[in-house]
C-alpha cells in the first residue's frame, strides 16, 4: 500500500512535505489506515481530523464517534466532530439519503478546511472508483465519468485512489490497526452497495486481477482527460474569444473540435453558477451551430446565440404585480380609471348624428360602439382562458396566443389593460377592439379608449376629433 499512496502522491501531484491537511475519519478501515499512514509519514505534515455524525445509525453511530476521539488521541491529532440530521435534510431537500449525507459531509470538510487553510484528504480508494466508474455508466456518461473517482478536485485530494480494498486489509493487518464497522454496508438496498457486493465480485471472476488492469486503465483514462482539459484551457486562452464579460465569439467556437467545444459550454455555464448535463450541451451546440436560439439553463440565467456572439446572460428576478391595486375594478361610465402605478385607462363618450363619421376618426381600433356592450364593464388585467376576435384577424385567439405571437416580455404581459363585460373581452391595450364591438353605420355612441398618461398635450390635442362637425365629446 506505501508504494501506491507515494505513487499516487506523486503522479496527481497531491501533497507536498509540510502542507496542512485535514483527513476526514469515518472510522472504518479505509480512513483509518489513511490517518495512519500520513501520521507515519515523514513529511512534517500538518494534520487535523474531521468525523461526520450522520444521525441515521443510533447507537452505532455514537460508538464510531468514540472511537474516532480515541484514535485521535492515541495519535496526538486534534479532532472536530461534527453532528447533523441527515434524514431531516434529505426529506427536507427532498434527496436520497447517500446524496444528503454526501452533501452534509463536504459542505462540513470545506467549512473547516477554510478555517484551516487546508487541504481535505478522504479516503476513496481504487475499488470506490471502480464502484463510480459502474454507476456513473449505468446512467450514461463521458469520459470524465469514466474515470470514475478523481485523485483531486480543488483542495480535495484522494491519496489511496491506486490502493485495492485488499491491499488497504494488508495494511490494516500489518500494523495491527483497530477500525470499526459501518452495518449500513452490507445493505444491498442501497446502489452503492448493490455494486459493491453484487457487481464487483463478478468482474473479479472474469479476472483475477481485476484492481490491476482497473489501476492502469484509470491512470490512462485521467491521463487522456487532462490532456483534452489542457486543450479546453488553451482554446479558452485564444484571443478574441471572450469578446466581453459573458459574451464570446461564435465563430470562434465553431472551430473547436466536437470533444472540446463540448467541455467549453461546460466550463462557460460552470462559470456562472450552472451545473451542464448532456442535454442542455447539445442544445447549446445546436445553436452555435444554427447561428441562433436562447435557452433558460436555470431560473434567470439564459444562454443565447444572435449572430456573431453566444452570450451567458443573467437576469434580474420580474417584479410581482402591485399588490397594493386591484386587478379588477367596476367601470360605471366614461372618466378616468387607475389600476396601478404605471397607467390608466381614460373612457370617453362620442355621440354623432351622421352613422358613417366613425369612419374619419383616428385610431379607428380603439373605438368601440358602447350600445353594444353587454352588463357590467371591468376594466382589468389578463386572467387564464381570455380570448379576443380582432378584425385584423377575423378568429379568435387567447391573449396567450397573441402574447406569444408578438414576442410581448412577460412584464408587459402582467400589466396589459383589457375591458372586459359579461360577455367576454372587447378591448385590448395596444390592440384594439373586439368584433362585437366594432362601430357599424347605425353606431349612436362611441367610446374612445386611451391610456394615460398621455406622451403629451399634443397627443392628447390629436386624440381629439378633427374636421368632423357632426362628432361632439362629452
Amino acid at each position: 500500500m506505501n508504494s501506491k499512496v507515494l505513487e499516487a502522491i506523486s503522479h496527481f501531484n497531491l501533497l507536498r512535505k509540510e502542507e496542512r491537511v485535514l483527513v476526514c475519519v469515518s472510522g472504518g478501515m479505509d480512513s483509518v489506515s489513511l490517518l495512519h499512514f500520513l501520521c507515519c509519514l515523514d513529511w512534517q505534515l500538518n494534520i487535523w481530523c474531521c468525523h461526520v455524525n450522520h444521525g441515521i445509525r443510533g447507537k452505532e453511530a455514537n460508538r464510531d464517534e468514540e472511537f474516532v476521539i480515541g484514535l485521535c488521541k492515541q495519535l496526538g491529532v486534534d479532532l472536530f466532530v461534527r453532528r447533523i440530521d441527515v434524514p431531516q435534510t434529505a426529506k427536507t431537500q427532498k434527496l436520497s439519503l447517500e446524496e444528503a449525507a454526501r452533501n452534509e459531509r463536504y459542505r462540513i470538510f470545506e467549512e473547516i478546511a477554510n478555517e484551516l487553510n487546508s487541504k481535505i484528504a478522504t479516503a476513496h480508494t481504487l475499488s470506490d472508483s471502480a464502484e463510480t466508474l459502474i454507476l456513473n455508466m449505468s446512467r450514461g456518461t463521458g469520459l470524465a465519468g469514466l474515470c470514475g473517482v478523481p485523485a483531486a478536485r480543488g483542495r480535495v485530494i484522494r491519496p489511496l485512489i491506486l490502493v485495492s480494498k485488499t491491499e488497504i486489509a494488508g495494511y490494516v493487518k500489518q500494523h495491527k490497526l483497530a477500525y470499526v464497522t459501518d452495518s449500513t454496508n452490507s445493505d444491498i438496498t442501497f446502489t452503492r452497495n448493490f455494486i459493491r457486493h453484487r457487481i464487483i465480485p463478478e468482474l473479479y471472476k472474469l479476472n483475477g486481477s481485476f484492481d490491476t488492469v482497473f489501476r492502469r486503465m484509470y491512470q490512462n483514462l485521467w491521463e487522456d482527460e487532462t490532456f483534452i482539459a489542457k486543450c479546453v484551457d488553451e482554446a479558452l486562452a485564444q484571443p478574441h474569444i471572450l469578446v466581453s464579460e459573458g459574451r464570446y465569439n461564435v465563430a470562434r467556437l465553431k472551430l473547436m473540435s466536437h470533444s472540446v467545444i463540448f467541455r467549453v459550454i461546460k466550463r462557460l455555464l460552470m462559470s456562472a453558477g450552472v451545473l451542464c448535463d448532456e442535454k442542455k450541451a447539445r442544445l447549446i451546440q445546436q445553436m452555435i451551430r444554427l447561428g441562433k436560439g436562447r435557452l433558460m439553463v436555470k431560473e434567470h440565467i439564459f444562454v443565447s446565440v444572435c449572430g456573431a456572439f453566444l452570450t451567458v446572460e443573467k437576469e434580474a428576478p420580474k417584479e410581482a404585480f402591485p399588490k397594493i391595486y386591484p386587478r379588477e375594478i367596476d367601470v360605471s361610465g366614461p372618466g378616468r380609471y387607475k389600476i396601478h402605478d404605471q397607467k390608466g385607462l381614460e373612457l370617453r363618450l362620442v355621440t354623432t348624428k351622421d352613422p358613417k363619421s366613425h369612419s374619419s376618426l383616428n385610431d379607428a381600433s380603439q373605438i368601440l360602439d358602447y350600445d353594444k356592450i353587454v352588463g357590467q364593464l371591468k376594466l382589468r388585467t389578463r386572467q387564464a382562458g381570455d380570448k379576443i376576435k380582432l378584425p385584423r384577424y377575423g378568429c379568435t385567439k387567447t391573449l396567450k396566443k397573441l402574447f406569444s405571437e408578438h414576442k410581448i416580455p412577460q412584464e408587459q404581459k402582467d400589466k396589459c389593460l383589457l375591458l372586459a363585460d359579461e360577455c367576454g373581452v372587447i378591448w385590448l391595450e395596444n390592440f384594439g377592439c373586439d368584433c362585437r364591438v366594432v362601430p357599424d353605420n347605425h353606431t349612436k355612441k362611441y367610446c374612445r379608449c386611451s391610456c394615460f398618461p398621455f406622451e403629451s398635450i399634443g397627443a392628447q390635442k390629436r386624440d381629439k376629433p378633427e374636421r368632423n362637425d357632426s362628432l361632439r365629446c362629452e
